[in-house]
């Protein structure tokens, strides 16, 4: 009678290996689940910060055009805008990269019906003219969709 109630409590004592097996399963679905969840938020925080950095870089534009009545060359539109010379002052420190790593591009004469020039990141998949470029000209109601712009004179600061 002594072994058969150890028998019982040894079994009510712990977990076999086929539940706790169960449960490292439904932990590993639920990290996946729980980090592509997050992946997609890390993205769309991306696309908010470059659309927050070509605000702050407009806004520097138009100090850089009130001060000396022109918008920056485009071949000088990163020291323009960076350093302070007898015709304007500083606009900004530094021009960040984009939150993927790469320079912003820069077009003096809008190609996209601004009377300003176009300002954009080439996004996620780093490509210019694709939909997930991030713009000046692209209006909030557009969503996610990027200008198309494939201009071959536009200048990605890198001079």
């Amino acid at each position: 009678m002594e072994q058969q109630d150890k028998r019982i409590r040894r079994r009510e004592s712990g977990f076999t290996l086929i539940e706790l097996m169960l449960v490292i399963v439904i932990l590993g679905i639920l990290a996946g689940v729980a980090v592509n969840s997050f992946t997609g938020v890390s993205e769309q925080a991306k696309v908010t910060a470059a659309k927050s950095d070509i605000n702050t870089i407009t806004t520097a534009i138009k100090m850089f055009e009130l001060e000396t009545g022109r918008f920056p060359a485009e071949d000088e539109w990163i020291e323009e805008l960076t350093s302070k010379t007898d015709d304007h002052k500083r606009h900004m420190e530094k021009l960040p990269k984009d939150p993927w790593g790469n320079e912003y591009n820069y077009r003096e004469e809008s190609e996209n019906g601004l009377d300003f020039p176009d300002i954009w990141s080439n996004g996620p998949d780093q490509e210019e003219g694709t939909e997930d470029d991030v713009t000046n000209w692209q209006s909030e109601d557009e969503g996610e969709e990027g200008g198309t712009s494939s201009s071959s004179s536009s200048s990605s600061g890198n001079e």
